[in-house]
């Protein structure tokens, strides 16, 4: 037999009233939730064409055992850090420079030594030979007397009236040489005079023979 069935059936009076009561707070209980429920779907603060965004929460690093000094401490270490790597990067940049600078030096070395090996070289073909130069003809020298003068083995004394510049004895005297007439018709033939007498002409001639 159900509970409905005892209870309508008029079971025990003391069992029955508390069945009752039993019955009737759960209803209560069950009409109240769905009133509450009804209510909070109407509520004013929930209007549907009310749209309120979610709030968002951002996460703040707290951090309550820290003192302010060790916080500067820990951002001298950040910046010391930031400072060494750029200085590390900076160093690599020069050291690179530093090569490629080397290597175009080393570049323009060679392409220099190119250009000058190539300017000598065009200054070189350029440079006419040296025009030979003939020596110049030697001056002819006069034709030799062909006189052989002969020592007299003295020394003749200087005339009183001194030395005559005309006089080809004179002037055969003055150098110690013979003046007799058979030793200048030597002298004469020698240098072409034929017939020497002895005459003016003929020692004039002489002369200029003994002078040259």
């Amino acid at each position: 037999m159900s509970l409905w069935e005892e209870v309508s059936e008029g079971g025990g009076g003391k069992k029955k009233w508390i069945m009752i009561g039993g019955i009737g707070i759960f209803v209560f209980v069950a009409i109240r939730k769905i009133a509450g429920v009804q209510t909070g779907a109407t509520s004013p603060s929930q209007d549907p064409n009310t749209i309120t965004p979610d709030p968002q929460v951002t996460d703040i690093p707290y951090y309550p055992n820290m003192q302010q000094s060790d916080l500067d401490q820990q951002f001298q270490n950040y910046q010391a850090i930031i400072q060494q790597d750029t200085t590390n990067k900076f160093m690599a940049l020069n050291d690179s420079l530093t090569s490629m600078q080397q290597h175009i030096d080393l570049q323009n070395k060679g392409l220099t030594d190119l250009i000058n090996s190539g300017v000598a070289k065009t200054n070189a073909s350029n440079v006419s030979s040296p025009i030979p130069v003939s020596p110049a003809p030697a001056t002819a020298s006069p034709k030799p007397t062909g006189i052989q003068l002969e020592s007299a083995g003295i020394h003749y004394a200087t005339p009183r009236g001194g030395w005559n510049p005309k006089s080809i004895v004179d002037t055969l005297k003055k150098g110690g040489y013979k003046s007799d007439i058979a030793t200048r018709s030597k002298y004469a033939s020698e240098i072409g005079i034929k017939g020497y007498t002895s005459t003016a002409s003929q020692n004039v001639q002489l002369l200029n023979a003994l002078k040259k």
